[in-house]
C-alpha cells in the first residue's frame, strides 16, 4: 500500500465514529437513488409494454413484403431464415426486451379468406388449452355469431374467447397455438417477427442497425408517433435528472464537511508530515483518497440495500435484478466522484499552507 492510501486509512481507522455518520449519509443517499432509478425504469418498462400491445415498434419479415402487404397480413407461407431470430437478437442486444414469433397463413372460415396466426402461448391475454383452441378477433367472432366452435380445415376447433378490438387487420383473425398454425401450413419456423424495444431505445435507430445486419428478410417500423416512441418514456424520466442532482449536492456537503473537519483537526499532523519530508502530493492524495474511499464504501453499502428495497417494492424489479450491476456501478463511480471533488478546495488549501507556521502556531 502507498503512502497516501496508507494514511487515508489510518485516518479513517483513528475517526471511525465521524466516518460511520458520514458513510452512513452516503449510503442513505446512494439507497434511495438507486431504489428510485430501477422502480422508475420498471415502471417505464411497464408503460413500454403497454404501448406495444397497441402495436409493435418493428416487425420483421419476408424479404420484399410491404407495409401494406403487412397491414393485410399478407406475409405468404414461406417462413423466415432460421438465422433471423438469433441475427436481430446479436444485432439489438440489450435493447431488445422481447421477440414474439408468429406464423401468418390464410385459410376460408365461413365462406371467409381470413388470417390464420399462430402465436406463442404466452402471447394472448387468455390461455389456449390444446392444440383445437382457438382465440377469435372481434370483427370475426361478430361475423361467426360468438359461436363455442368453428371448423378449419376438416378440423372442429374451440373457441377460448375473443380478443380486444385493435382497429386493425388481427380484428378478423383467428388465432391458434404456435404449433398447430405450423402443421397446418406445414411450415416449421415463423413469417412474423414482432419486436419489442425497451423504454427510450429509439426505433428508427434500431431499424438502421436491423437494416445493417443482413438479416435475410425486410424490417418495417411501425410509425407509432413521437408520444408512443419518446416522449412518453421521456416525460416519465424527465425530472428525475433534478431529484438526483440536489441528491448529489447534499452529500457533497457532507464531504466537504467531513474533509474540512478533519483537515482541520489534523493540521498538526499534516504540517509535520511535510516537515519531515512527506510530499505535498502525498499529503493531496491521502485527503482525496480518504474522501473518495468513505463515498465508495457508502455508495457500494446504499446501492446494495437500495436494489434490496426496490425488489421488495415492486416485483418487476426483482426480475430485472441481473441488468442492475451497471446502475449500481454507475452509482458508486458517482459518488467516488463527487467524494474527490467535494476534497479538492480543503485539500489544496491544506497543503497550500506553510509547514513551519503551522507547527509554531500549533
Amino acid at each position: 500500500m502507498t503512502t497516501a492510501p496508507w494514511l487515508a486509512v489510518r485516518e479513517l481507522v483513528v475517526r471511525r465514529g465521524r466516518a460511520a455518520l458520514a458513510c452512513a449519509v452516503i449510503a442513505a443517499i446512494a439507497a434511495t437513488v438507486t431504489a428510485t432509478e430501477l422502480v422508475a425504469r420498471a415502471r417505464e418498462e411497464a408503460v413500454a409494454a403497454q404501448i406495444d400491445a397497441m402495436g409493435p415498434a418493428l416487425t420483421v419479415v419476408p424479404r420484399g413484403t410491404s407495409t401494406g402487404e403487412l397491414a393485410r397480413y399478407e406475409l405468404g407461407e414461406a417462413a423466415l431464415p432460421a438465422s433471423a431470430e438469433a441475427a436481430v437478437r446479436a444485432a439489438l442486444g440489450r435493447d431488445l426486451r422481447a421477440i414474439e414469433r408468429r406464423l401468418v397463413v390464410h385459410r376460408e372460415l365461413a365462406g371467409t379468406r381470413v388470417p390464420v396466426v399462430g402465436v406463442a402461448a404466452d402471447a394472448l391475454p387468455m390461455p389456449l388449452h390444446g392444440p383445437d383452441s382457438v382465440a377469435l378477433g372481434s370483427e370475426l367472432a361478430r361475423r361467426l355469431g360468438n359461436e363455442a366452435g368453428v371448423a378449419l380445415d376438416g378440423r372442429e376447433l374451440r373457441v377460448e374467447g375473443v380478443l380486444p378490438s385493435t382497429g386493425g387487420v388481427e380484428d378478423l383473425g383467428l388465432f391458434l397455438p404456435l404449433a398447430a398454425a405450423q402443421a397446418l401450413a406445414g411450415v416449421e419456423g415463423v413469417n412474423e417477427l414482432r419486436l419489442s424495444l425497451r423504454a427510450g431505445v429509439s426505433s428508427r435507430g434500431a431499424e438502421a442497425r436491423l437494416t445493417r445486419a443482413s438479416l435475410g428478410a425486410a424490417v418495417i417500423r411501425s410509425d407509432r408517433g413521437d408520444v408512443a416512441d419518446r416522449e412518453a418514456q421521456e416525460s416519465l424520466s424527465r425530472h428525475r435528472g433534478s431529484a438526483y442532482a440536489v441528491m448529489a449536492a447534499v452529500a457533497a456537503l457532507c464531504l466537504v464537511i467531513a474533509a474540512h473537519l478533519d483537515a482541520a483537526e489534523r493540521r498538526v499532523e499534516l504540517a509535520t508530515l511535510v516537515a519531515l519530508g512527506a510530499s505535498r502530493r502525498t499529503v493531496l492524495g491521502a485527503l482525496l483518497f480518504r474522501s473518495a474511499l468513505l463515498a465508495a464504501a457508502g455508495s457500494a453499502l446504499g446501492a446494495a440495500g437500495g436494489a434490496a428495497l426496490a425488489a421488495a417494492q415492486d416485483p418487476a424489479v426483482a426480475a430485472a435484478l441481473a441488468r442492475a450491476w451497471s446502475l449500481c456501478v454507475a452509482t458508486v463511480g458517482a459518488a467516488v466522484a463527487v467524494g474527490v471533488a467535494a476534497a479538492i478546495p480543503t485539500a489544496l488549501a491544506t497543503i497550500a499552507r506553510d509547514p513551519v507556521r503551522e507547527l509554531q502556531e500549533g
